[in-house]
């Protein structure tokens, strides 16, 4: 970042750094600031990072040149205020490391507050290149070791960069919980890498059931890890996972796979699978859905799940996002209904061709009257505009009954048949209803 830029000042690290390796960087620097603190002698001192986020914009609006001489005008007015309270390291192209040297610590916090402002006020004085300097910050109240005090201080900046509208964040210990738990996540998400690595990946089946008759109108595609044991786990728990490790486009690529070869090789067979709000926006992946599609025979018998968060994105791009779909043949389906805030409006913007009521209306629906009305309603809706509805989550004969009488026109849960990953092609063709 532009900071990361700067060149000479009295920290003879920054001009040198491409000199050291990563190891010895750090070790310099932490040395540097451990000289600091003994020179100025003081027991209250804020360890912290900043991360600048904005270089990019920057060099793409007035060059990489520009962005140096910026540098070096913010370098000087900065250690011409700072440079007796205050130490600063580069650690990397767009991060500093700093300790402010106080014996008081709110004191140390005001000088804190002090650069942030030189920051933000000083970034450009150039009325023709206007600049603003973009950045996250996170520190630690230095108690025991530098070494401690910088992981606290890149784990309050994690815990700033991920929480909208922090420019500062400080450590506490509910971050190191937050910690272990981004820590198991990752260790879930490395699994579920290895699993996909090692074609360790399979569909299960659900039935979704026609109320009128008790056939079966297709099957949810479901996916499943097969564990190193040998045993058959749900797939369901690792997507926020990776959706968050930005690797849930390589997951609905690998799905759509799946479903369409079931399809290719089962010709009297229709199945729904779901996909990733994410992937709405991936072109990459609508581009391969029209060209493993192209066949009317398979895309007539896919029908592709959204949820209904999807819809709170730009839109026109799930609208467009639908109608590709469907011009290929597809029938799409609005999925977890009732979770969000959707409005009937934009429900009817889109185009669904079915609706599927989330589970939090349906498993209590005999009991609560709130959940009986806001889907009697929901049915209603539908039905005057031509969409087919689902009930999820349905475990019972009561409930069943009980969405019979509502008119809903298929239903699907556990009551009929848990999703199971046997084939050929699972013929118990008509489900009990109400025995």
């Amino acid at each position: 970042m532009v900071l990361g830029l700067f060149r000479g000042g009295h920290n003879k690290s920054v001009g040198n750094s491409n000199n050291f390796s990563k190891a010895a960087f750090a070790e310099d620097s932490l040395n540097n600031i451990s000289n600091f603190i003994k020179k100025k002698n003081t027991d209250k001192n804020i360890l912290g990072i900043i991360q600048f986020q904005n270089l990019p914009v920057i060099i793409f609006s007035y060059g990489i040149e520009f962005s140096k001489v910026l540098a070096e005008s913010i370098t000087k007015s900065f250690y011409d205020k700072f440079h007796d309270r205050i130490h600063l390291e580069k650690i990397s192209s767009d991060s500093l490391l700093f300790c402010i040297a106080e014996n008081d610590e709110e004191e140390a916090y005001n000088t804190l507050r002090e650069v942030f402002k030189a920051l933000k006020t000083q970034s450009s004085q150039d009325a023709e290149n206007p600049v603003y300097l973009c950045f996250n910050c996170g520190t630690s109240v230095l108690a025991s070791s530098l070494e401690e005090a910088v992981n606290q201080a890149y784990m309050a900046l994690f815990e700033c960069k991920n929480k909208d509208g922090y420019v500062h964040y400080i450590y506490n210990e509910d971050i190191s919980q937050k910690m272990l738990q981004h820590q198991n996540h990752m260790k879930l998400a490395a699994y579920f890498q290895r699993a996909i690595i090692e074609n360790r990946l399979r569909l299960a089946f659900q039935p979704i059931i026609d109320s009128k008759t008790g056939k079966v109108k297709h099957h949810e595609s479901l996916l499943r890890i097969v564990t190193e044991e040998n045993k058959i786990i749900s797939a369901g728990p690792f997507i926020p996972i990776a959706e968050a490790m930005r690797f849930i486009d390589q997951i609905d690529f690998l799905v759509l796979d799946l479903v369409v070869k079931e399809l290719k090789f089962n010709p009297d067979v229709t199945l729904a699978m779901n996909i990733s709000n994410l992937s709405i926006d991936n072109t990459e992946w609508l581009r391969k859905a029209k060209n493993l599609l192209k066949d009317y025979g398979i895309a007539s018998r896919l029908i592709v799940e959204i949820t209904e968060t999807s819809m709170h994105r730009e839109l026109s791009k799930v609208a467009y996002f639908v109608d590709t779909l469907q011009s290929l043949g597809c029938l799409v389906a609005i999925d977890d209904f009732g979770a969000g805030y959707t409005s009937f409006t934009q429900l009817k913007m889109i185009h669904a061709d079915l609706i599927k009521i989330d589970g939090i209306f349906i498993r209590d629906i005999v009991d609560n009257h709130d959940s009986r009305l806001f889907v009697q309603t929901l049915l209603g809706f539908a039905h005057g505009f031509g969409i087919k509805t689902v009930a999820e989550f349905v475990e019972t004969g009561e409930i069943a009954k009980t969405l019979i009488d509502l008119n809903i026109d298929y239903m699907q849960g556990n009551y009929f048949s848990p999703a199971v990953n046997y084939r050929t092609w699972i013929k118990d063709d008509v489900y009990k209803i109400l025995n």
